[in-house]
């Protein structure tokens, strides 16, 4: 329980920080949008965004995995990550390439999550492979 509440709470200060974003559309939203997922991929992940930017997904996953902590929440915030770049993403062959990894990630914890966190993420799984479609 407390581990879906702690989800839950990175998914509100996505949620907030994806308003504020999508609100400014500019250059200087951009710019705060690294900013902030720099500061979310040190505090949750431990690992600077460039690496799990770069790093292929199953990689990620196994080093998550090594960690021995925290791996459900460390994927969801990847796919988190990768999906808010998607819907900022103006090149279409980048854009796609973060839906790919955000539902890689989605799709790796889906099946241990219950209750409305499993709701949540199946809601993003389903927009994303309709955006897949388009």
């Amino acid at each position: 329980m407390i581990r879906q509440d702690y989800i839950l709470q990175l998914i509100q200060q996505l949620g907030e920080f994806i308003r504020r974003a999508a609100d400014s559309r500019s250059i200087t939203a951009d710019g705060e949008l690294n900013v902030h997922l720099e500061q979310l991929t040190a505090e949750v992940i431990g690992l600077p965004s460039e690496l799990i930017m770069s790093l292929p997904a199953d990689e990620l996953v196994d080093l998550f995995q090594v960690s021995d902590r925290m791996v459900v929440e460390k994927c969801f915030v990847t796919a988190e990550i990768h999906r808010l770049k998607a819907e900022n993403e103006t090149n279409g062959e980048r854009q796609t390439e973060y839906r790919e990894r955000a539902l890689f990630f989605y799709l790796t914890i889906e099946p241990n999550l219950t209750g409305k966190l499993a709701d949540d993420v199946r809601q993003r799984l389903e927009e994303l492979q309709a955006k897949s479609i388009d």
